[in-house]
Formats: C-alpha cells, structure tokens, sequence
C-alpha cells in the first residue's frame, strides 16, 4: 500500500462522522518487542468512559515480527478497577508498515476506564520484532455489522442483499455500501439511511458469477463507524457435483466451533463442490483409558458431514498414556509401546467412528516431528492397527499416513518392514510450487513407492496448501490471489500425477507456528478469492474424467474428457488459447474471459478451458493406479527392539535408524499373529542381519502354534558396527506363499568411540573460518576470548535478510593426508545467549577437490548434550554435488563445512551457535 493511500485513507478516518475524543493520558506511540515463548505488551493508553457506548480505535500499524502475533487490546474496567472484558483484535503477523487501525468496539455495562495496549504473543524461541500503534485516537464509536444473504455464497441466481445493523441501538445514520471486484474496481454503490425502527437491506441485484468485495461506511452523529469488509461468491447456477477428489482439510473436530457453525461450513464446502472432508482425530481424547472409548464430537462432525453427501476422512498423531513410554520429548508423539493397544483401537474405530468416517490415516507426517519413534515402529503399528480396522469391517479405507515433503529414508525403511499389504491408500503431503509438483513426484516420491512395492496403490494428497502473508502496507490481497491461482494448479497437478483425491490445507482462518495463515473462508466466514475458484474448477470438471498432460517450456495444460469429442482443460504458462480454435471459451479463475494477451501477462495464472473437441497429439496420457484392493495378510509380526536389554530412546523427533555400540547384544523380540486364531497355525522365523552383526540366536525359530495372543520369538546378534557404518537386523515370518518382516537399520553409536584426538589443522595453528551462507542471510563468524582453550571458540551469528530457503555452512580449510588416518570427527557446541540456536541439527560437510560432498550427522553425546560426533563411514553424498567415483575420498577433501539448512527461513530470524572445539578421531 502507497503512502499516499495510507494517508487518505487515514485522513479519511479522522474526517468521517464527528469526534468525540475521550478523556485519555496524554497520546503516544504504543510500541512492545515479542519475547521467545511469552507475552509482551506496550505501556497502556488509559481513556476514562462516560457515556459511551462504544469506542472506534483509529491509528497506523507498524510490525517487524518475526515469529510472533501482534495484537491490539483495548481492556475494560469498571469503576473499582474491576477488569470486565478484554476486546482483542488481530492477530497481524509478518513484517510491514503503515497499515491503518479502524476499529468499533463495543462498550460493556459498568466500564469507566478503558487501557489500549500493543500486545504480542509467541510460542516459539524464534520470537523476535517490533509491534507498534502509532498515531492511536480513541473516540466515541459506533459498531457496524454487515450480513451477506446466503451466508455469503450465492449458486441460484438470487439478489446479492446485504443487511446492516448499527451499535448503539438508538443511532442513525446515513450509509454507504461499495461493491468491488477481484481486482478492486468498483462494481455499484448503494446508500441508505439507516433507522433503529426498521432494518436496513441493501440490494444489488442479480450479479454475474465472480468475486466480489463489499465495504460499508457509516456516517453517524452517534459517534464515528469503522468501516466494515465482507464478501459474497456468486458461483454459476446449476447442480454441484461434490466429486470425492476435491478434499478440504478443515479439521472440524478441532477448529469447527459449535454446532451451528460445523454445519455452515459443511453447507459451504457442499456449495464449493467439496466431495472429501479430512477431521483430525486425538486418540488421546477418545480413548482416555483402556477399553472406554467416546467418539463425542468426531461423531457429530462426521454426521452432519456424511449427511451433507460428504466422505469424511480421519487421521490422527499422538497415542494416550496409558499406551505410550516415557518421553523426553512431547509425550503423545511417541507411538503405542504395545502394537495390541492400536490393534485394539483399530478394532473400536472401525466398530464406531468407522461407521461414519470411512477412511483413516494411521498418523500424520510420521517423518516429520510429529512421530517420535523409528520406522520399524511406525511400520508395526500400522499393521496392528490395520489388522484391527479390517477384523470387524474390512471395507473401511487404511491409509498410510503421509510424508512431509520428500519420503526419504523414514519412508524406504517404512516399506522395508513389509507394510504394503496393510494399507489400501498411498498418501503424500505438498506445499511446494504449485507448477513443480509432477517433478516432485518424480523426483522424490516415485521411485520410493516402486521400490516399496506400492506406487500402483491408489494414491490421495490430503494436503496441499498455501500459507498467506501480508504485503508491505499490511494487505492481503495479492496473497489471496496467489493463493486462489495456487488452489486451482494444485488440485488439477496432483490428479494428473495420478492421485484420486487432492485435499487443500485449510478450510477456514488458521494461524500456524506464529507464521502461516491459511484458509479459503475468513475467521468471519466470509469466503476468500479461494473459496470461488474452488467452486468454479469443481464445476469446470464435472464428471470429466482425466484424459492427457502436455507440458510447453514451463507451463502445463492439463485435459479432462466430459465425452466423446468434448474436453475441457487447464492451462498455465503463457499460452495463447486461440491456437485450439475459434470454438474454445477460456476464462481465469475468476470466470472472466481471457485472451492470449492476459495468459503472456501472467503466466503463472491458471486458465479454464472448455470446448476443445480433441485431445492434441502433443498430450501424454496418463493411467490411474489401480483401485482393487490387496487381500487380507495372514501373517503379521509386532515387533519389539532391545539394545543391551533396554528399548532404544528416540528422543524428541523421529529417527531412521538405532544407535549400537560395539558389543551389545540387539534383540528382536516380538510377537507372531495369524488371521487364524484358532491354534491350528504354524509357521517359522529367519533371523538374519547386515555386515556388522554377528547371529547369538538360531538362524531359523519353528512355531508350531500361533494362538489368539500371537506366539513369541526373538532374534539376537552381537554388534560390531563402528568400523562398518550402517547395517541391519531382520526377522522374517513365513508360511506358505504368506510372510511378514520386520527390519531395523542401525548405525554406530558415534558418540560411544573412544579414540585418540587427532587435531584439524597442523600442530600450533588454529582452523580459520570463512563464513557461508545462502544469499539471503547475513552472515558473521567472530572469534571470541580463548577462555584456556587451545584455540579459541568461534561464534557464528547469521540473519535473514529475505524470506526463502536458508542455510548457513561456515568452512574452514583441512589437509586429506590428516583426514585420512582419521575415522570421525567430534565438536564440542553451545548456545549464545540472548540468540535462537540453528533451526535445523547441525551437520557437517566434507567436500572434496573432485568436486563432491559427503554429509555426515552429528550425534550428541550421552553425558554431554553439547558434544556432537559423525562418523565417515556414515556419510552419505550431497544430492546438489556430483561425485566422480560415488565414495568418499578422504584424502581428496579440501574444507569442511559446519552448520545447519534445509529451511524455510523468515526474513528477520537470526540464529546463533559457538564452536568451542573441534578434532578428528584417529583410526586405531
């Protein structure tokens, strides 16, 4: 936003209806500086309150957060100094400046004192920023309210009437109502005066389909109005299809409301043409203790939802206590330390809520923090789980839970542990560029699932989404234009990658993580830019069927067959829709018409497309996975873990493999079921392992009889790993053509070598830092005072100066004739005080004069959580760096690197950590 519209719009405020100042201390800037993980507020603007009935706020806005939400309080007292109400608007998020404060705030009963204040709130240790009102003027108010018929949504051709109600009730007034477009060009006005006796409606009349903004301005003597915003989408007529594959994720169990409001939104996303409807589940919550479970208002959700014609599906990450282990970490992220008590739950869904919902996913991004286990666990879960769902109603959709972002190892080991047969639905998750996701997939999504045996398994993106921030005057708009072009690419591209049903992240206002805003309907429930092109692609496609894909340079045209000889597209990147013909009608997402000039001024704008009467010779097909369901498995292991007797801690995130140090004894134990409980099962284990391991049990274990309860085995080895690198255990159960396996990587416990220390850099010299880091950060490596060590610690302090993918890597020099009579290398680290520490576990970085790079983690150590130590035989290549012979060459490597990435930094963050020492660890 411009200055000079700032300006206007602020003398505009100042200018609108009299002002009746109140009695306040004397006016000054209101500023406060968010804490990590608390509060902050501002010094209080104190009013005195007579006679009013409510108050209007005005002011500028000005926020450099980071990480934080700031608010405007406006708090109540009466006259014993008794607070009554605290009026709270925001949150604002983001970095931005001059964004006008033009707020009505109702007065309550009894207040004589009222206290403004800048306010924030955070729950993260990245917390940093300004928040301040600038400017602030407090006068007698007058409270507006604007109601859109229909609930803001029009589909039958109705009169677009809006109805306006003032506080007080007692004041009149004169009012005007503009209608805006898309793109803010005024459509009509409409004024009227406005009497306590009789409502006010004003009416637009019938309106061709689009988005459409409205802002009311009230000129009153009663006091002095804020203007008030809404919006009404006026979707074309006809029947909506409400196609299972276009999902909204809108967590209603959670974030619903009451009732009322669940079944508003429910009415809405019928009317957007939403067919799928994902909730969020607490296993916790349903099932506070063993055997006694509550389905409360999951059920009520999903009947109002299926009752709607929607199919809903649940999914769920934590586990109760009475079913979990101890944790260092957040407890209910922890899976069930016995798979019977998720069998158990599987069986009480599928018994209950599974009558209503009738897909589940067994957790949530579980190679993410959200799962704080391994993946053998992960694996066995799912598979008690399932086994219980599918034991009373088989017919029941199991999912597996999704991936965040890229699969990766959590998900190849997933796989490894025999999980295909146990789930019927593939699942991803994606919040990348909307135009990249079919090279996502085939980069990092594809190849894992082939390998795992499942890529022909139907497949569903229950989250696609895109985070909306405010622009530099503190607007929203171009984000919900982004984000409505983003809603309509991203569903299309996930069903052309071949999925059945794509889910958007999220239904209504949700701020995330003091970062991320989403949502196609506002708090109010006002629709969004969104919201209509939702309602418009739905329609678009209605039962048309996907037919091709052809790619031109970077854009996308992507076919549906209605019929014979009928096809409709979408198309983005640029190209002229004439080239199809004379007979094509081609409109954006907003259904206004298109021309090749508007798609070459903004490619990135998705275009709708219908009456192309071929599909092009240029378009590649695409088949659809398969959709028949895998028979019943008749084997199924749970399985167990012990390192030298005890059950390996992952600590607070998920870990793909377990740590051993040499000569403990690693133990698979665990539990044989069959789909026969009857006794008259039997069947055998093999246990077997990697290099590194040596077999301390029978290679082959004969069960002769696997009764209701499952039969025991166990598996021991012997390990040696520090000199091999990683390996694995295994067991295997087998009866006929039927088997199940359960496999465990391990790695070295880095941080339980002993060994000599060999120095990074010649004896007398000290290792010199040379900073480096992505182009937008700022990025400082400063020495600090020695404090007795041999060479001094060194401090690295980096800052975002722009939004994007961060990281941070300073170098320093080695020779490889030292590296390579080395096996390791160990790092003593700390906090700097007053900093955020790296956002990411620090890792390190040998690169090589060929040209690679060999990444190589940290491992903190038992005793001392500040020692971090990797192993070379665990490094694994760079995927941005090519290797000329595909291993490590230790005496090739020529630097170093010691940092953190593969994060999505937020302009203003700084992070801070200090190396205090650094040695290789000699081979023996």
């Amino acid at each position: 936003m411009s200055f000079v519209r700032v300006l206007f719009l602020f003398c505009a405020l100042l200018m609108a209806g009299p002002v009746v100042a109140l009695r306040c201390a004397t006016p000054e800037a209101l500023f406060t500086e968010a804490r990590p993980k608390g509060v902050s507020e501002s010094r209080w603007q104190v009013c005195a309150i007579e006679d009013e009935r409510a108050l209007h706020l005005s002011g500028v806005l000005a926020s450099s957060l980071v990480r934080a939400r700031g608010y405007v309080d406006a708090v109540f007292y009466d006259q014993r100094g008794r607070r009554l109400w605290r009026a709270r608007q925001g949150p604002w998020l983001g970095i931005f400046s001059g964004a006008v404060l033009d707020v009505s705030i109702p007065v309550p009963a009894g207040a004589t004192q009222v206290r403004v204040a800048a306010a924030t709130e955070s729950t993260m240790l990245e917390a940093d920023g300004r928040w301040e009102i600038g400017g602030l003027q407090v006068v007698r108010g007058v409270v507006a309210t604007l109601s859109a018929a229909g609930n803001g949504v029009i589909t039958d051709g109705r009169s677009a009437k809006w109805s306006v109600k003032l506080v007080p009730s007692s004041v009149e007034g004169r009012v005007r109502l503009e209608l805006f477009d898309v793109d803010g060009e005024t459509v009509d006005v409409q004024t009227g005066s406005y009497r306590p006796e009789s409502p006010l409606v004003l009416d637009f009349g019938v309106l061709p389909p689009g988005y459409y903004d409205a802002r009311l301005h009230v000129d009153s003597a009663g006091g002095r109005a804020a203007a008030v915003s809404g919006a009404v989408a006026v979707l074309p007529p006809g029947d909506v299809p409400n196609e299972p594959r276009f999902g909204m994720d809108a967590a209603l169990s959670w974030y619903g409301g009451p009732p009322a409001m669940v079944e508003r939104s429910v009415a809405m996303m019928r009317l957007a043409g939403v067919g799928s409807l994902r909730d969020r589940l607490s296993w916790t919550r349903t099932q506070p203790a063993r055997g006694k479970t509550d389905w409360g208002v999951h059920a009520e959700v999903a009947s109002v939802a299926t009752g709607a014609g929607l199919d809903v599906v649940q999914v769920f990450h934590d586990s109760p206590p009475w079913a979990r282990g101890k944790a260092s970490g957040p407890a209910d992220r922890l899976p069930p330390r016995d798979d019977a008590a998720a069998f158990e739950f599987g069986r009480a869904y599928a018994a209950g809520l599974g009558r209503l919902a009738r897909s589940v996913e067994y957790w949530n991004e579980q190679n993410s923090n959200f799962f704080a286990g391994y993946p053998f666990q992960y694996a066995s879960g799912l598979k008690a789980f399932s086994a219980g769902v599918r034991s009373v109603d088989p017919a029941i959709r199991v999912l597996i839970g999704a991936a965040a972002g890229k699969p990766g190892r959590f998900f190849e080991e997933t796989y490894r542990n025999g999980v295909g047969p146990f789930f019927d639905v593939r699942n991803q998750h994606f919040y990348g560029d909307a135009g990249e996701f079919g090279r996502f997939y085939a980069d990092h999504v594809r190849g894992i699932e082939v390998g795992g045996g499942v890529a022909e398994r139907p497949g569903w993106l229950t989250e696609i989404g895109y985070s909306l921030r405010r622009d530099g005057g503190g607007g929203w708009r171009a984000a919900e234009l982004a984000q409505a072009d983003y809603l309509a690419k991203t569903y299309v591209r996930g069903v052309a990658a071949g999925y059945e049903r794509v889910f958007f992240f999220f239904w209504r206002e949700l701020v995330e993580a003091e970062l991320h805003t989403w949502g196609v309907i506002r708090e109010d429930f006002s629709p969004r830019p969104a919201y209509f092109a939702l309602g418009l692609l739905s329609r678009h496609l209605a039962g048309a069927v996907l037919a091709g894909v052809e790619a031109r340079g970077k854009g996308r045209i992507v076919y549906f067959r209605r019929g014979a000889g009928d096809y409709v597209a979408v198309m983005w990147g640029g190209d002229d829709p004439a080239r199809f013909g004379s007979s094509i009608a081609a409109t954006d997402v907003f259904g206004r018409p298109v021309d090749g000039e508007w798609s070459r001024r903004h490619p990135d704008s998705p275009i709708l497309m219908t009456g192309i009467s071929a599909l092009p010779p240029a378009a590649s097909t695409v088949a659809l996975p398969m959709t028949r369901r895998q028979a019943l498995p008749q084997l199924r292991i749970s399985a167990k873990v012990l390192v030298a007797g005890v059950a390996p801690d992952p600590g607070q995130k998920n870990r793909i493999a377990v740590e051993v140090g040499d000569g403990d004894v690693v133990e698979i134990t665990g539990r044989l079921f069959s789909d026969n409980g009857g006794g008259t099962n039997s069947a055998k284990v093999l246990c077997s392992s990697g290099p590194g391991l040596t077999l301390d049990s029978r290679s082959e274990i004969s069960v002769d009889r696997i009764s209701e309860g499952g039969a025991e085995f166990n598996c021991r080895f012997r390990s040696a790993l520090s000199k091999v690198g990683e390996s694995y255990i295994s067991a295997t159960a087998v009866r006929g053509s039927w088997s199940d396996v359960v496999r465990v990587a391990l790695i070295p416990d880095a941080a339980a070598v002993r060994a000599p220390y060999l120095s990074v850099s010649p004896v007398g010299e000290c290792p010199v830092w040379v900073g480096r880091a992505s182009r937008n950060v700022d990025l400082a490596v400063d020495g600090l005072p020695s404090g007795g060590h041999d060479c001094p610690p060194v401090k690295i302090v980096s800052r975002v100066r722009k939004s994007g993918e961060t990281w941070v890597f300073p170098a320093t020099a080695v020779r490889g004739e030292r590296l390579s009579s080395a096996r390791g290398l160990r790092t003593t680290v700390s906090h700097v005080t007053g900093m955020s520490p790296p956002p990411t576990p620090l890792l390190l970085q040998l690169v090589e004069r060929s040209g690679g790079i060999w990444l190589v983690d940290l491992t903190k150590g038992r005793g001392n959580g500040d020692t971090l130590t990797g192993l070379f035989n665990l490094a694994r290549p760079a995927p941005w760096a090519r290797d000329d012979n595909g291993q490590l060459d230790l005496e090739n490597v020529k630097e170093l690197m010691l940092g953190w990435g593969g994060y999505g930094g937020q302009r203003g963050q700084r992070h801070a950590f200090s190396v205090e020492s650094i040695e290789f660890l000699a081979n023996d």
